[in-house]
């Protein structure tokens, strides 16, 4: 103002003056209004706890091996918050063969695994993932691991993972036949039954009948071949799946002259089976001879031999058990009132005795 010359100099500066005034108002106003809404402000703040991913799955009740099978498996978020980028990966067993999955699963060959990408997961949200497999392998035990993950901070990752062992096995078995009463001279026909009954398949079979001294091996189907040094009928067949069963069968002769004869039949593989006792059996054979009239007349033998069956051996046990029951009963009701009589007896005698001496004594000078 003060170098003005003119009166234009002079009311252009007054102009500028009063706007700079104006401006400095306006931000004056507008800090004191920002100062009052710091002074007053409200902060609110939600909580909730971080969120939990939960993984579960089970086996099967009944599995075989090749059979195909679906295994499910539970993603579940525990939280309150949802989950984003969830990755849900299915780690296969080299012995499993993959066939198909739920969506949007993709099977990852490099990895043999199964791959599920799921982008939101709201709070309590439960996905039901399923992959169908087909069981291949050398029998061992076969495992499933799924395992998911996210971009969210989960408050339990040991619950993001869970899997499960399938367990194979082999069960043999050997129907029994009941025990037979043969001709002397003459061919008997034999047929073993046999079966797989377990989950797992059963390696290198070996089926045996072992014949006694007194029979003649004939012939035998399916490859049934006799090893003279052992006296042995021998089938093998390289795999028993399970539940397969089957038949064989073969010819022998009686040579025995009487008596009874015993066919020890035998079923095994490589690999360990669950329950053995079902994998034996013992077949007797009663031999009937010929009378003088060249008619067969059945046998009376009635000796107990420590080689038969546990029945006849019950049998045996059980006569002898009556026996001494019997007797026990007779010495109690005869021999015991006997003894007591000749007891009473002797004892009269003998007070008898001892009075007849001292009054022989009594008359002796």
């Amino acid at each position: 103002m003060a170098t003005s010359r003119t009166v234009k100099d002079t009311l252009d500066v007054q102009r500028e003056v009063a706007q700079v005034r104006e401006q400095i108002e306006t931000f004056q106003g507008q800090l004191n209004v920002l100062a009052d809404q710091a002074a007053l402000s409200t902060v609110t703040v939600n909580l909730h706890p971080i969120p939990d991913l939960r993984v579960e799955r089970r086996a099967p009740d009944q599995y075989s091996m090749h059979d195909s099978v679906e295994f499910p498996i539970s993603v579940i978020n525990d939280g309150t918050v949802e989950l984003r980028n969830v990755t849900v990966r299915d780690q296969l067993d080299p012995g499993l063969v993959f066939q198909n999955a739920t969506k949007p699963g993709q099977y990852d060959q490099s990895t043999h695994s199964v791959v599920w990408t799921i982008d939101r997961m709201a709070p309590g949200q439960s996905l039901e993932l399923r992959t169908r497999v087909r069981l291949e392998g050398d029998g061992q035990a076969m495992r499933l691991s799924a395992e998911a993950s996210t971009d969210s901070d989960v408050r339990n990752a040991e619950q993001d993972q869970a899997g499960v062992t399938l367990p194979f096995f082999v069960d043999l078995s050997l129907q029994q036949d009941p025990d037979l009463e043969i001709e002397i001279d003459q061919e008997l026909t034999m047929v073993l039954n046999y079966s797989n009954r377990g989950n797992g398949d059963a390696r290198d079979v070996r089926l045996v009948e072992r014949l006694p001294a007194g029979m003649t091996f004939m012939r035998a189907n399916r490859g049934g071949r006799l090893d003279a040094d052992r006296n042995e009928i021998v089938w093998e067949f390289p795999e028993l799946s399970p539940g397969a069963s089957g038949s064989v069968s073969y010819v022998v002769r009686l040579d025995a002259d009487t008596g009874r004869q015993w066919l020890a039949t035998s079923i095994e593989s490589t690999e360990s089976d669950r329950a053995r006792v079902d994998n034996r059996r013992v077949t007797f054979i009663t031999a009937i001879p010929k009378g003088e009239d060249g008619e067969f007349v059945a046998s009376e033998s009635d000796d107990w031999d420590p080689g038969e069956t546990v029945d006849n051996s019950v049998e045996v046990l059980t006569r002898v058990g009556q026996w001494t029951a019997n007797a026990a009963i007779v010495i109690g009701i005869i021999v015991a009132p006997i003894t007591a009589v000749l007891g009473a007896v002797g004892l009269g005698a003998l007070g008898v005795h001892r009075t007849v001496i001292r009054r022989i004594r009594r008359r002796m000078p």
